[in-house]
């Protein structure tokens, strides 16, 4: 059983890059994160039939436990794609019901309230505070806040561009630290990267290092290009379109 458990377990590693990353494509985030490469069905059962078959010949498995194993991650597979599926259809009709409410330009209280508590637009803690203040959010501060989205991800990408520059010769050094300003989180005496910096530059390796530790966040698309990521219930999020 032990060893039928850790063959599951060694299958299941080989698939799970694809596995999560079918499972990311959809998730809110992914309007920030492009994902691409994504592994189809038949990229994702190659290796594991192989390997299944390796374990089969070695004696590891019998066939009918190799069987077992396949029949387990095609059922997760499967309920991942049900997921995902009833995920777009929960946007979809969020976004429809959203533009129902805006036939008028405004989204009065009563509306909110039936968009649930747990909404975006609903989060008091959340990036429609401040336009909800009011007990109401109106189609022009939707296209405010959108504006200042876009902004935003236009100064996230010249920041990451400049990142990219700076780092062909490897290393930032304490001039082009200084150049990406104070509030830039390679320049935060408290941040995750005092420490890299604290020799007056920050180099590749450091950086691969610090990324490594974002893998939970998103990556070379946050804030100074470095994982600190986009706050949940974005616009887009939200189901908002102009």
């Amino acid at each position: 059983m032990k060893t039928f458990l850790a063959s599951i377990a060694a299958a299941g590693v080989l698939v799970a890059g694809a596995f999560v990353a079918s499972a990311v494509t959809d998730a809110p985030a992914s309007a920030q994160i492009p994902v691409t490469d994504v592994a189809s069905d038949e990229e994702r059962v190659g290796p594991l039939q192989e390997i299944l078959d390796e374990l089969v010949a070695d004696g590891t498995l019998t066939q009918a436990q190799a069987d077992e194993v396949q029949t387990r991650l095609e059922d997760a597979y499967e309920d991942i794609r049900e997921r995902r599926q009833d995920r777009r259809q929960d946007r979809r009709a969020d976004r429809q019901q959203i533009g129902e409410f805006l036939e008028d330009d405004v989204i009065d209280s009563g509306e909110l309230a039936e968009l649930g508590d747990d909404h975006p637009f609903n989060d008091p803690d959340g990036p429609f505070a401040d336009a909800a203040a009011d007990g109401q959010i109106t189609r022009e501060e939707l296209e405010s806040l959108r504006e200042e989205r876009s902004e935003h991800r236009d100064e996230r990408h010249a920041s990451w561009q400049q990142i990219g520059e700076f780092l062909e010769d490897d290393v930032i050094d304490s001039g082009e630290l200084a150049e990406l300003g104070d509030d830039h989180p390679f320049n935060d005496p408290d941040g995750p990267f005092a420490d890299a910096a604290a020799d007056g530059q920050i180099t590749r390796e450091e950086l691969e290092e610090a990324k490594g530790s974002f893998r939970g966040h998103r990556g070379p698309r946050g804030h100074g290009g470095w994982g600190s990521g986009a706050s949940a219930g974005t616009v887009e999020d939200a189901g908002f379109n102009a």
